[in-house]
């Protein structure tokens, strides 16, 4: 076993190697397309530079790639731009400025620039707290699949804000959530799934009580 330490250990980095070659020609090929104006190029190198992903993570070259793809009205560019400034990263700190991506985004039909824009009508942070407007938003999210919000409109309907309460409803949602690995939503499947298993199976002692 010992003599293939060595072998192994040189397969290991050759394929390091390899990789890193490889994701800098894709890099390369990335950035010549994107002189070209190909916005989508555009995008993917703001978003490894957002990431992280095969370049050191920056967030003032993110902006700046994200801000070329969205003068061409590219909506995950927007949508990318918005949480820049949601998050201050790169940027300072603006939600009025994510807001105002966000809603180009949105208007493109972008689920996470939809969610974001529920966030900020639920917190009412930079807008007036408006519930029928952010449950509006965050179903319009949930619908193109996106977890948190598929989340928030179960937390919604479950506590009947801005909507009728609907249980059921709410618990299917916190399972479907909870599928695509939202430990928020786990949790909530978990306590809404007991309380509505009492409702309709009571202790034998409250039973008791009902029916003297």
């Amino acid at each position: 076993m010992k003599q293939l330490i060595f072998p192994l250990a040189a397969l290991l980095l050759l394929l390091t190697v390899f990789l890193s070659q490889s994701r800098a020609e894709d890099l390369k090929l990335l950035e010549e397309e994107a002189r070209k104006g190909d916005v989508n190029a555009a995008f993917l190198i703001g978003n490894r530079y957002f990431t992280g992903n095969g370049l050191p993570q920056n967030f003032k070259a993110a902006r700046e790639y994200w801000e070329k793809a969205a003068r061409a009205h590219h909506r995950d560019a927007l949508c990318g731009l918005g949480i820049l400034h949601a998050r201050g990263n790169g940027v300072a700190k603006n939600l009025e400025k994510a807001r105002a991506y966000w809603e180009e985004a949105a208007r493109l039909g972008q689920r996470d620039a939809l969610c974001g824009l529920g966030e900020l009508y639920f917190t009412g942070n930079s807008v007036k707290k408006d519930y029928r407007r952010a449950y509006s938003l965050f179903e319009r999210s949930a619908s193109r699949g996106n977890r948190d919000a598929i989340f928030m409109t179960g937390h919604m309907l479950e506590h009947g804000l801005g909507v009728q309460a609907n249980e059921n409803l709410a618990v299917l949602l916190y399972e479907l959530s909870c599928q695509k690995s939202s430990k928020d939503a786990c949790t909530a499947f978990t306590r809404l799934t007991e309380r509505l298993s009492r409702k309709t199976n009571p202790p034998s002692n409250e039973r008791a009580k009902r029916n003297p």
